[in-house]
Formats: C-alpha cells, structure tokens, sequence
C-alpha cells in the first residue's frame, strides 16, 4: 500500500498548540490537553493510509479546493490530498462549533 507524506501547515499548527494551551490553561486540565493533542495527531497520522476516504466538504468553493475533513472528538482537521505526489496537507484544525466556514 502506498504511503502518503503529511504536511502540517503553519495555521494548523498554530491551532493544534491554541487548543493545547486553552484546555491546559484556561480549563486548567493539562493531562486532558496531552491527550487531545496526541489524539489529534493519531487521527492525522492515520492519513498516510487511505486519506481519500473522507469525502469532500459539501459546500461547492471547499470541494473545488479538495479540502476534506476527519472528526476527533470535538475538533475537526481538514486536509487536501495531493494524488501526483502522494501529499495529505493539513490545513486548519478547529474546533467544531467554530464557524469553520469563514476560516478555511
């Protein structure tokens, strides 16, 4: 099976540490935010086998980008998938009652 390279992108790595620091300083749970956090990465790390197996986004302009989604708990990581040379790129990785919409 062929193995897709991940790309993590400057904005969802700025997420991925905003939602660290939120659950471990503002929720005042640094063991819960570890664990989103390595949750969040396994989810992405799965991507490197089948990243095509989430559908586009349903709204027309994020679909015509390629941009997809994988839910993990509260939080949703989109990513495009580069088939030429087998590239899962993160995008953005939010939180699900934002309004992800007007932030991709």
């Amino acid at each position: 099976m062929i193995k897709y390279t991940i790309q993590i992108t400057q904005p969802a790595e700025n997420d991925l540490r905003k939602i660290g620091i939120y659950i471990s300083e503002e929720l005042l749970e640094l063991s819960t935010a570890r664990k989103v956090v390595a949750k969040i990465g396994e989810a992405i790390s799965t991507l490197e086998e089948l990243p095509m197996r989430n559908a586009l986004l349903k709204d027309d302009r994020l679909a015509l980008a390629g941009i997809r989604r994988i839910l993990v708990d509260n939080y949703i990581v989109f990513y495009i998938v580069t088939q030429k040379n087998k590239t899962v790129t993160i995008i953005r990785i939010l939180y699900n009652r934002r309004d992800f919409m007007n932030l991709l």
